[in-house]
């Protein structure tokens, strides 16, 4: 029982305030960010590591996202999740487990296709993301996740199936987590959702600047480093504006 291949999903480009990556530097820059998911092929089935954002917004943006269709850079209909997984030959039907970093509304615009599966959350997330602080409460959009489905909440860092494990990165919300890949050629690789978003996160200690907690986004930046050096293991930072110059959108990885 192991991991075998990981594809990254290129699905789509928001256009962000510099300083969200960089905490107090860049601010009044614009930035162009990616969102993706992640795929991976295991013995036991395929994990999809978040779900990209809502294709109801290709019609009516505004309706769909409110507020936060303005920073909506690049998305079209190649970028829904169903999409980019039959492009790497995965039906939606394929996928076991779903697992969500956290539950704004980038990460969660596809969970509803996936009737089937089980979804993997930390049970601070879940809690947190139905009763949110005001400050915060903008960026979760209900109808996005609260839906009949198999839910596993955790309540810290487990192992999903040999090879797979999350770690537990909060910080960004109360129950962010981030997902940790053994492949067999590749080694392993950390996906951080948006616990990192950029590298110059790890390369400075400089955290990212939108926080929900900046102490513990801190605490989990350093243990992220921790596990990337005592694992010598490479971190996929989702919404990294260089990723796509690193890594091969839809590309197989093992």
């Amino acid at each position: 029982m192991a991991a075998r291949k990981l594809w990254l999903l290129d699905c789509g480009r928001l256009v962000v305030d510099r300083s969200i990556l960089t905490y107090r530097r860049g601010m009044g820059e614009s930035q162009e960010i990616p969102v993706i998911s992640a795929v991976v092929e295991t013995d036991d089935g395929y994990l999809l590591f978040d779900t990209g954002l809502n294709p109801d917004a290709l019609e009516d943006a505004s309706l769909v996202l409110g507020e936060k269709a303005h920073v909506l850079s690049s998305f079209t209909k190649s970028d829904d999740v169903r999409s980019r997984l039959a492009s790497v030959g995965v039906a939606v039907d394929d996928v076991r487990w779903v697992v969500n970093s956290h539950l704004h509304w980038d990460h969660t615009g596809g969970n509803r296709y996936f009737a089937e599966a089980e979804f993997v959350l930390q049970k601070e997330e879940w809690r947190f993301a139905h009763q949110a602080d005001q400050f915060v409460e903008s960026v979760y959009l209900q109808q996005q996740y609260d839906l009949k489905r198999q839910y596993t909440l955790l309540n810290g860092s487990k192992e999903i199936t040999e090879g797979v494990a999350v770690i537990n990165t909060r910080g960004h919300t109360p129950g962010h987590q981030s997902l940790v890949v053994d492949l067999p050629e590749l080694g392993y690789v950390i996906l951080s959702g948006d616990a990192l978003y950029c590298p110059e996160n790890l390369d400075e200690l400089l955290p990212p600047g939108n926080a929900w907690d900046m102490r513990e986004a801190f605490r989990s930046m350093t243990e992220l480093l921790f596990w990337k050096n005592y694992l010598k293991a490479k971190v996929i930072i989702g919404h990294d504006p260089g990723l796509w110059t690193e890594f091969s959108p839809q590309k197989a990885y093992q």
